[in-house]
């Protein structure tokens, strides 16, 4: 991570766009996705959003708190079959897993786009 151009690449592209929260919260949902542990994914989110934050406008403390919830938000996107709350929910509900694979990414999208509204919100009062 230190050694690749993400900073600059960020800096070329994104400067003039006030993108405000959606850059954590889609690096959040991309390692999500793509690894399936939310703990790893919000983790390594934050930390490859580190050196971003200057350039994003979350160089405050406050500003820091937003872009880690944003992470989060986006980290609750897409619960899948190699997730293991995935399959907490499956065996303690009872829920069969065509079932659980028919709802609950649907049921993980919509509640990170709701977390993603309430950031926002304390984006537009405390930003």
């Amino acid at each position: 991570m230190k050694t690749s151009p993400l900073e600059e690449l960020v800096t070329t592209y994104f400067s003039g766009l006030q993108l405000g929260i959606l850059v954590p919260f889609f690096i959040g949902a991309i390692f999500r996705t793509a690894i399936g542990s939310g703990t790893v994914g919000m983790i390594t989110a934050a930390s490859m959003l580190l050196p971003l934050v200057g350039i994003l406008g979350f160089n405050t403390p406050i500003g820091l708190v937003i872009a880690m919830l944003a992470c989060a938000s986006g980290a609750f996107m897409v619960f899948h079959g190699n997730d293991d709350f995935f399959w907490v929910i499956t065996s303690t509900s009872g829920m069969k897993p065509d079932i659980a694979y028919r709802t609950i990414p649907v049921t993980s999208v919509a509640q990170s786009l709701t977390s993603l509204f309430f950031v926002y919100i304390l984006y537009l009062i405390f930003l």
